[in-house]
């Protein structure tokens, strides 16, 4: 019988193109190690990497940051969220039927100096009497004209870029977690349209025309610079790295997932990217369930779970044409490589910034460390211990005001007449006050209060956000 129903489940499996993986897509992931002893795994820059060399190099890289992150750090940004939601396990009276539930009240310590900290950063860099951030001032022998008119296109540029929105997102993971990062570069985009102008059609003698609207094909191209936010759980960074400067790292991946349509557009649009043929990418996409997954994404759920978001997905809309495929993003000081599906290199060159496109800073810097500590992680005690001291009183109190009543044996005809409500009435065999005697306890958080002070003082000692801060004095 078992072994009956084990050979179900694999025709089950087999037979689901869900659950079946693809068509020889082990084989494409298939690491081949690096091997030193081989000249053709040794290719310093500005030697061209082979597309098969860069991919293994990528996905060697890609598994071994990886597991370093799992290890070290995923799990300690879930607790973090966990911390910023003050998610508490709901406990009961033991003993009690229905069960009835003790105070489970969580203390939004860290979210409280979080968002106090957020407009104190945003208005240190971004505050300003004529809505520009930042000036210019002329080199010697340039006209004033010259730096008024730079300053103005600038902001222009970091208008259309975002910059303000990107640089809060960036604010919150630092402040949060202890690191935010974002992304920056220069973004080329072209734009196709289709016009329709007054033109005149001649006419089959050749003599004159008559006048009519005709269509017109337009190319146009914008570029300018791009500054992104980037999820720390996207980014995979140099595992050796030991301070707290990306262009530090030996390599850093962000890993990406992005529609057909889009990938389609990129191989159109830059020559530099090899997309496969559209009937291949169709079977391949046939075949597959959904994107590669990595680690980071079931992390990310626990983190959505926090906050009570149940389920993400990978795939978001039903349209074919917009199927999302996982891009890896490969760059170090002089090489950019990108590759799809973790089975085609679609782009193999130089870097074209000659430098690691990606900026971060720390909250609080941690020795010998990239990345730094966050509120969550400096105030999760004081957070617990404020929890603690609430719920305890709370729970004192309602020992109070539901106070136990002890009773002789057989005195009391029905013994749930002895919870307390209002208009009580207690039928009892003998004198009341022979019969029934009410059970003092003794307060044991009569401090409670000014011990719960104390952690608050202490809370604004760890991070600086003081009351006098954050209301605003100087």
């Amino acid at each position: 019988m078992p072994n009956e129903i084990a050979q179900q489940s694999l025709l089950n499996a087999a037979s689901n193109p869900g659950s079946a993986g693809v068509k020889g897509d082990n084989v494409s992931e298939a690491i081949k190690p690096l091997d030193p002893r081989n000249p053709a795994d040794i290719k310093p820059a500005p030697s061209k990497w082979s597309d098969e060399l860069a991919r293994r190099v990528v996905l060697s890289d890609f598994a071994k940051y990886e597991q370093f992150r799992k290890q070290n750090f995923d799990n300690r940004w879930t607790a973090n969220d966990r911390i910023l939601h003050a998610n508490v396990t709901q406990e009961y009276w033991e003993g009690t039927i229905p069960p009835v539930p003790k105070a489970s009240i969580g203390v939004k310590l860290e979210q409280q100096q979080l968002e106090s900290l957020l407009p104190y950063l945003h208005e240190g860099i971004f505050s300003s009497s004529d809505g520009i951030w930042f000036d210019f001032f002329p080199r010697p022998n340039t006209p004033p004209d010259a730096a008024i008119a730079a300053r103005e296109f600038v902001a222009m540029q970091t208008d259309v870029a975002n910059v303000e929105y990107e640089l809060d997102a960036a604010f919150r993971s630092g402040g949060h977690h202890g690191t935010g990062i974002v992304k920056v570069g220069w973004c080329k985009r072209r734009y196709d349209r289709a016009e329709w102008k007054p033109g005149i059609i001649p006419n089959a003698s050749g003599m004159g025309g008559s006048e009519r609207l005709l269509r017109n094909q337009t190319t146009s191209y914008e570029s300018g610079p791009e500054v992104r936010s980037v999820s720390l759980r996207d980014l995979y960074i140099d595992s050796s790295l030991k301070e707290p400067n990306l262009q530090k790292a030996q390599s850093v991946i962000e890993r990406a997932l992005l529609s057909w349509d889009i990938l389609q557009r990129m191989g159109k649009q830059d020559k530099d990217y090899k997309i496969p043929g559209e009937a291949e990418l169709r079977d391949y996409l046939v075949r597959r369930s959904q994107p590669k997954a990595a680690s980071a994404d079931s992390d990310r759920q626990q983190s959505l779970a926090e906050a009570g978001q149940t389920t993400i997905h990978l795939q978001g809309t039903t349209d074919p044409a917009r199927a999302r495929m996982e891009v890896l993003e490969y760059w170090s000081q002089d090489r950019f490589v990108v590759v799809l599906e973790r089975k085609w290199t679609i782009c193999n060159k130089k870097n074209p910034y000659g430098f690691i496109p990606y900026r971060s800073f720390n909250y609080v810097d941690v020795i010998d460390q990239f990345y730094g500590k966050g509120l969550a992680e400096i105030l999760e005690y004081e957070q617990l211990l404020q929890q603690g001291l609430i719920n305890s009183h709370l729970n004192e109190v309602s020992l109070n005001i539901h106070g136990a009543i002890a009773h002789q044996a057989g005195s009391v005809t029905n013994k749930s007449d002895l919870r307390p409500k209002p208009g009580q009435t207690i039928q009892t065999v003998g004198r009341p006050g022979e019969v029934l005697m009410e059970i003092k306890r003794s307060a044991v958080t009569q401090d409670w209060f000014v011990a719960l002070q104390q952690s608050q003082l202490r809370a604004q000692q760890y991070t600086g956000l003081s009351d006098i801060i954050t209301q605003g004095a100087p």
